[in-house]
């Protein structure tokens, strides 16, 4: 049996690995400032969009690159998260998924739009967990 206290740090950890899917979805959808984006990534990430059409892109330095040059060229962004999983979650290593729908246009207004599954892994850096680990997989078709 677990104590009270394991099951309030349970459910600490859980409202935590949301809330970084959360605030990473937020700084995205206002098109400000990359640095303000990639705050939640580690500096090794793997992130994979592949899935969709988009690149793959290894550690932050080029997300921070990757990130600069979508807040220039698109003009709207908003993602909406739902479903959000957790599949495995430890000390100092977590791995969740939610489904999103995410759409925008761009300052050429071109429109882009995706139905996907974000796969997670997440890593406890001191006292804050950053994702490690970010794939897409297509819920629908994509354009």
């Amino acid at each position: 049996m677990t104590t009270l206290e394991q099951r309030i740090q349970d459910i600490e950890n859980r409202q935590a690995l949301n809330d970084v899917l959360t605030n990473y979805i937020v700084e995205l959808d206002s098109l400000n400032n990359a640095d303000d984006i990639v705050r939640y990534f580690t500096d090794n990430v793997s992130y994979d969009l592949s899935g969709i059409n988009y690149p793959k892109l290894k550690g932050k330095t080029a997300l921070l690159e990757f990130f600069n040059e979508v807040i220039k060229t698109m003009s709207h962004n908003a993602h909406y998260a739902t479903n959000f999983k957790i599949d495995l979650l430890s000390e100092n290593v977590a791995k969740a998924r939610a489904h999103i729908i995410g759409m925008g246009y761009s300052k050429e207004n071109q429109r882009v739009q995706f139905h996907v599954q974000y796969q997670l892994g997440y890593q406890r850096i001191s006292t804050e967990w950053l994702i490690n680990e970010f794939s897409v997989i297509p819920l629908m078709p994509f354009d």
